[in-house]
């Protein structure tokens, strides 16, 4: 019977705990662990790194795609959605060209 006292006091010590914040198992379990903060120059370096693929593989795709309209269009014409994709690959190959200018300023050389 005393066994069964005491692990209700413990049970009851550890809910009231956790309800006033305290710290727990269950209550570290439950917070999600802290990113490193954005201004971090690695964190940076990294997440522009993932963009640089990013925009070189659509840049690749709408070469492509200009190049097959090209290829399938008439002598001397160019489909408007061309045009557009076009203005789209000058727009990102000039953030891209930016960007990656911009992570290698810092640099040593």
């Amino acid at each position: 019977m005393g066994g069964a006292v005491l692990l209700v006091i413990l049970t009851l010590s550890a809910f009231a705990q956790s309800q006033r914040g305290g710290s727990t198992a269950a209550s570290r379990l439950a917070t999600p662990p802290t990113l490193p903060p954005a201004s971090d120059p690695a964190v940076k370096a990294r997440l522009d790194h993932e963009q640089n693929i990013k925009d070189a593989a659509r840049l690749a795709q709408l070469v492509a795609e200009v190049r097959r309209d090209l290829d399938t269009g008439a002598d001397s014409t160019l489909a408007v959605a061309s045009l557009k994709r076009l203005e789209e690959v000058a727009k990102l190959s000039k953030t891209l060209h930016d960007r990656m200018r911009g992570d290698n300023a810092s640099a040593p050389k």
